[in-house]
């Protein structure tokens, strides 16, 4: 297969992980350059760039570890805060309804 030598900025990000915009974004901070431009003005990179932007730390990063899974004990302690929340705003809404209504 003949890989080409330089690529698009669309190839370039693709190849990193992240959008276009934020290699323009790079390339006006001058955090990136471009290998060479098009006569049109059209950046192209080099692969061997990619390299050394994911060595800065550039680039899509590695989701991170999923958390933990809870105990049961704490699993019970937040089934009982999201009822002691629940309960207080019931009975909020409850003294507001009764505040408005005209006494019987």
């Amino acid at each position: 297969m003949d890989e080409k030598p330089f690529l698009t900025i669309a190839e370039f990000a693709a190849a990193l992980g992240v959008s276009t915009r934020s290699v323009e974004r790079w390339v006006s901070q001058g955090l990136v350059s471009p290998a060479w431009r098009t006569p049109g003005g059209h950046a192209r990179f080099g692969r061997d760039q990619i390299e050394e932007l994911k060595a800065k730390g550039k680039g899509r990063k590695p989701p991170p570890p999923e958390p933990e899974p809870l105990s049961d004990a704490e699993k019970l302690r937040q089934a009982e805060l999201h009822a002691s929340r629940w309960i207080a705003r019931f009975l909020v809404k409850r003294r507001i309804r009764q505040a408005g209504k005209p006494p019987r």
